[in-house]
């Protein structure tokens, strides 16, 4: 940390650790959840290579010493970080477009009619506020550490200041 890397912090709900995969990294063979794996695959970039931060990867998982040093320094990792990357997982429903640029509109304008409870965006809404990553307090605590972040649901993007700015109002 103290040569300023330049790094994307991954965070990111682990899952159900029982569905792993194997990577490769620095030559070894390690597991990691399926959820981490689709993050991973999600952000590789074909050409350019890109650095990420992901505790599961960044720090020994069999090493408790080292692991709570390592949480001990979680605000200088996330802090330290060229930018924050939330994953919220796949979108099958394919979804994600509608509700993030219904709630980019809702950020954007004070609505003294809201739609009404029957509207299917709601139903989407709740998809999203109910993905794991928003009931782990660690993933809210990471993000809280930073003013910016990108949050990422399958293929689409929204902004968190955004995101976290209507959530308030679902």
């Amino acid at each position: 940390m103290s040569s300023s890397p330049k790094y994307t912090a991954l965070s990111y709900a682990w899952g159900e650790r029982k569905a792993s995969r194997a990577i490769l990294c620095e030559d070894q063979c390690i597991r990691i959840t399926l959820n981490l794996y689709r993050a991973l695959a999600h952000l590789r970039h074909p050409s350019d290579p890109v650095d990420l931060w992901a505790d599961a990867v960044c720090l020994n998982q069999k090493d408790d010493i080292e692991k709570t040093r390592q949480v001990r320094s979680m605000r200088t990792i996330f802090m330290g970080a060229k930018n924050v990357i939330v994953w919220l997982g796949p979108d099958p429903r394919q979804v994600a477009k509608g509700v993030f640029q219904t709630l980019s509109a809702m950020a954007t304008r004070d609505f003294e009619d809201p739609l009404p409870l029957e509207d299917i965006f709601w139903r989407d809404a709740e998809r999203l506020f109910t993905k794991h990553w928003f009931r782990r307090l660690w993933c809210l605590q990471e993000i809280v550490l930073v003013t910016e972040a990108e949050v990422l649901w399958g293929a689409e993007a929204m902004s968190w200041r955004i995101l976290g700015k209507t959530a308030t109002w679902t």
